[in-house]
């Protein structure tokens, strides 16, 4: 049997349909390369040469940053580490009321100048020269050390507490009694008041087993003296003598010639005056002559007149 004769025009196809492409396969596809001009071909090609010079450039920039930033860093731990060795210590840590002690700061390192103040200033003062008294006191740094001289006139626990310029980096107590303490070295000045050129004599006393005793002038000390500076102790006491010729305020120290022991203080004022001279000038004016004849004069002779010629005429 032979196939049917079928026309291709009666044929139906079934509808097409258009197919999405993800953008995925869009990304796949390779980007044109660009075409460049001649310029820009040799300013790329001199820019791949100097490369690695401006790379290495760059690496030593960060590298001098990053030294400075370490040397920055280590000079702010050293400034740290010198205020945490400052010590403040008082000498002595215990006085009466009206009597000085000493208090120095050490370990103040680079500093130029120490500021001192006081937690409670009620009847507490502090002085850098020994003679002007205050609620602060400023002092100058010398081999990294720092000192003041407290004195209060009212009993009590007295914080005395040290600064540099800003924030606090130390600071030591010293306790005032209503009478002079029991134990521990005593200086005493007599008469504690003078005018400029008298004599005062110091006395240090519970010197326990000291050979010698030490004298010393601090904060103001002009031209004053101490005949002898050293002095031979007898029984736990030491003298010395003290004058100046400029009025102020003094401060006496006596140690064991390394540690201070005590201090006490003189005061001077201005000389007596001298007692004015009268000076009597003698008169310029002359001494009129006596009158009369004085006695055991010769009464002069004749005058010529009277007395007879010796020749006569013929």
């Amino acid at each position: 049997m032979a196939p049917p004769n079928i026309h291709p025009a009666s044929l139906s196809l079934p509808p097409t349909r258009s197919i999405d492409i993800p953008p995925a396969a869009t990304e796949l596809a390779p980007a044109a390369k660009p075409v460049m001009s001649p310029t820009a071909a040799t300013d790329h090609s001199r820019d791949r040469r100097q490369g690695p010079s401006k790379g290495r450039a760059q690496r030593l920039a960060i590298l001098a940053v990053a030294i400075v930033a370490g040397l920055l860093s280590g000079s702010t731990v050293a400034a740290s580490a010198q205020s945490s060795d400052v010590e403040v210590t008082a000498n002595p840590s215990t006085v009466a009321v009206g009597e000085v002690a000493r208090v120095t700061a050490t370990g103040l390192g680079g500093l130029e100048t120490a500021g001192f103040g006081l937690s409670n200033t009620d009847g507490a003062s502090l002085s850098a020269d020994g003679s002007t008294f205050d609620t602060s006191a400023t002092s100058p740094v010398t081999d990294g050390s720092a000192q003041v001289y407290f004195k209060a006139s009212e009993p009590g626990t007295y914080a005395v507490d040290v600064t540099d310029g800003e924030s606090p980096i130390g600071d030591t107590t010293i306790t005032v009694t209503a009478d002079a303490p029991a134990a521990g070295a005593q200086l005493t000045a007599s008469p504690g008041t003078i005018t400029a050129g008298q004599p005062v004599t110091i006395t240090a006393s519970n010197l326990g087993g000291l050979a010698t005793a030490n004298f010393g002038l601090g904060g103001n000390s002009g031209d004053a003296t101490l005949d002898p500076a050293t002095a031979t102790v007898t029984d736990g006491t030491a003298t010395t003598t003290f004058t100046a010729s400029e009025p102020g305020t003094y401060i006496v120290d006596v140690t064991d010639g390394e540690t201070p022991l005590a201090s006490t203080q003189v005061t001077v004022t201005g000389a007596d005056p001298a007692p004015s001279m009268t000076t009597t000038t003698p008169s310029s004016t002359p001494t009129p002559a006596p009158t009369g004849t004085p006695s055991g004069s010769v009464p002069s002779g004749p005058s010529s007149a009277s007395q007879p010629s010796s020749s006569r005429r013929h």
